[in-house]
């Protein structure tokens, strides 16, 4: 009798045990759940990430891209506009006061200035400085007083080119012609020692010039 309840209460304890053992296992098995389930989320919330930040660095290169062609489209933009100012070269002056050479050739101040598109025309020095090597056509009007006659010449640095000559009684004499210059080449006109360059009101004496194109 004393061997049968023995027996019961080791069965007993081992049903107890058992049970213990079943919920440990559940708790077990849930915490393992949770923690599985917490990592799920944490993995998609990483590949959230990491897409957003895929998704970042490409709009970053298109930003980048996109501010590299800008920047390249303003510096075509720059050099077409540079171009454009390069091709418009021209100036046109005149003479407000009788000029009389004695002793020695004169450059001849063209003060009064009516156009220097490319600011190659100084108006002080009466010389145009060629902004940009080319094909130029330049053309002046001079003419002489009542007592004296008037002779000019169109220099290209220091040599003469072409002249211009008229006798008294205010007559008019002209020129023109087409040169090949470099750039920093000077161009002017130059009154000869011991004749007189006439002006009054009527504005008689002009140098002008232009660009043709550029070579």
């Amino acid at each position: 009798m004393f061997t049968i309840a023995l027996h019961f209460c080791i069965v007993c304890f081992c049903l107890h045990a058992y049970a213990q053992d079943e919920d440990v296992i559940t708790k077990i098995q849930n915490s393992l759940l949770i923690m599985e389930h917490r990592l799920s989320t944490a993995e998609a919330k990483l590949q959230q990430a990491q897409t957003k930040l895929i998704q970042a660095d490409i709009k970053h290169q298109q930003t980048d891209t996109k501010q590299k062609q800008t920047d390249m489209e303003i510096q075509q933009l720059k050099k077409e506009i540079s171009g454009i100012q390069e091709d418009h070269i021209a100036f046109s002056a005149l003479k407000t006061t009788t000029l009389t050479a004695v002793g020695n050739h004169l450059t001849v101040p063209f003060e009064t200035v009516i156009l220097n598109d490319g600011n190659g025309y100084d108006k002080h020095s009466g010389h145009f400085t060629a902004p940009v090597a080319g094909v130029y056509t330049f053309t002046y009007h001079a003419i002489s007083s009542d007592k004296s006659a008037m002779l000019v010449s169109l220099m290209l640095n220091g040599n003469h080119i072409i002249g211009a000559y008229s006798n008294k009684q205010h007559y008019m004499a002209s020129n023109s012609v087409i040169l090949s210059l470099k750039k920093g080449d000077n161009v002017w006109i130059q009154l000869h020692s011991g004749y007189v360059l006439y002006q009054d009101r009527a504005k008689y004496d002009t140098f002008s010039g232009h660009l043709l194109y550029k070579t």
